[in-house]
């Protein structure tokens, strides 16, 4: 449950947060103006409407609340499309990594990989703490937050063309270390 909620806020604000500041990121290495804030809007909720994890959140979710069960053939291209996601999202990412590599990107990398393994984490608990969540929501939260950068980063720089490189770069630097920043934070909450 609590990770439900979670993909289902997480996915939301963070493609809002990603689309604004790789907006801002584009203008600036660019030089064109700025877009107006309803036509930023307008692409923040296009990229929402057409993202595939927020269709497929949105399809469970009315799947889930109509109670159709999901049996025969539907189940079996859906269990497919599962089990090949990740495989295929990774090899989009070593095909970026092999293309861009980690080279002069490896000090922002480095920092926005401490952010993502280490301070996102340690906010996050630290709010389940002020908010007085048991420790099963806690350890939900917490872990799911330290793990490695997805491909939502890589999916945002190619959309804006911009910032491939520091994509691909903390994304491999986040997977690299993140078997020890998941590790650790599961010894500490459990």
């Amino acid at each position: 449950m609590a990770l439900s909620i979670l993909l289902s806020v997480h996915l939301p604000v963070m493609m809002i947060a990603g689309t604004i500041l790789m907006e801002r990121a584009e203008r600036k290495t660019s030089g064109r103006p700025g877009q107006s804030p309803f036509r930023l809007l307008k692409g923040i909720l296009r990229n929402l409407v057409r993202n595939p994890l927020v269709i497929g959140l949105v399809l469970g979710a009315l799947v889930h609340l109509i109670g159709i069960p999901l049996g025969g053939p539907v189940k079996i291209v859906v269990d497919q499309l599962a089990g090949i996601a990740a495989p295929a999202a990774l090899i989009s990412i070593g095909m970026a990594v092999d293309k861009y590599g980690l080279a002069g990107n490896t000090g922002l990398a480095s920092i926005t990989s401490t952010l993502k393994l280490i301070v996102l984490p340690a906010t996050v608990y630290g709010a389940c703490q002020l908010l007085g969540l048991n420790s099963n929501w806690t350890a939900a939260l917490v872990l799911t937050s330290s793990v490695p950068t997805g491909v939502n980063a890589w999916l945002i720089a190619n959309h804006f063309n911009v910032g491939h490189g520091l994509a691909s770069s903390t994304i491999t630097i986040t997977t690299a270390l993140g078997v020890i920043s998941v590790s650790a934070w599961a010894y500490i909450l459990l």
